[in-house]
This record gives structure tokens, C-alpha cells and sequence, in this order.
């Protein structure tokens, strides 16, 4: 399920709705582009789901997609599991999405120093725009 720009959990406007849906920013005439990204619910972290829910973002035109790639319990993996699974939900992001829409990884406050540098390495070949 996509959080739809109308409601308030993606924190855009129905005028950003029109925006996005046009290609221009509804305050501006000149026909200047805005970029919106959607944020995945917290709870799509199944691969498929999230294959499906990007694909559904870039057929609408979103032009960047914010996840979580941490699923529950993470504290309690190793970083090998935590790696793996991380990677597997961004290349399902990046697989629906394809290369013409930005993926923001969202995992900051979570991890030790020690474990995101490991995790963003691992990320790299997903190009996100950033975690």
C-alpha cells in the first residue's frame, strides 16, 4: 500500500498532489518542475512489497523513494544478517523503481558508527542519493 501525497503521514499537500501529478509546482506559473519523494510505510519491508510499491512510485511519477531498509529486530542480527537483509530490501527498491528515480535510505539513529559504515558500503551499488 503507497501512503498517498493527500494524507498527512507523507506530509504533502493536495496542491503538491496536483504538482506532481502535472510536472509543475502549483504556486509556480513559469511551469518550474518540483521533485517529491514517498515515504514507504515502515511496515514494507517484505522484498515483493517493496518491489511493487516502488514500481507503483515511479509509474506515478514520484522522483525519489525514502525507506526504512531495517526490519524489526535488527538490533539482535549479526551484521552479516543485517547486511543481507538490508541489501536485499534496497535492490528490491531499486529493481521496481529503476535508475530515473532516487532512493533515500533511511537508517541514521540506529546503528553504531562501526555497523553504518559497514551497511552504506554494502549500499553503494544501489546509488542511493542517501542513507
Amino acid at each position: 500500500m503507497l501512503c498517498r501525497p493527500s494524507t498527512s503521514p507523507c506530509g504533502t499537500s493536495r496542491a503538491s498532489t496536483t504538482a506532481r501529478r502535472s510536472g509543475t509546482s502549483s504556486a509556480a506559473s513559469s511551469g518550474d518542475k518540483v521533485r517529491l519523494h514517498l515515504l514507504l510505510p515502515l511496515q514494507s519491508t517484505d522484498e515483493e512489497q517493496v518491489f511493487k510499491s516502488s514500481r507503483e512510485a515511479a509509474e506515478e511519477g514520484f522522483t525519489a523513494i525514502k525507506l526504512d531498509l531495517l526490519r524489526a529486530g535488527y538490533a539482535d542480527m549479526t551484521l552479516s544478517r543485517l547486511i543481507e537483509s538490508a541489501r536485499g530490501i534496497a535492490g528490491a527498491a531499486r529493481e521496481g523503481a529503476g535508475m530515473d528515480v532516487d532512493l533515500i535510505f533511511e537508517i541514521h539513529r540506529k546503528l553504531t558508527p562501526m555497523n553504518a559504515v559497514a551497511l552504506a558500503d554494502a549500499l553503494v551499488e544501489f546509488r542511493p542519493l542517501f542513507s
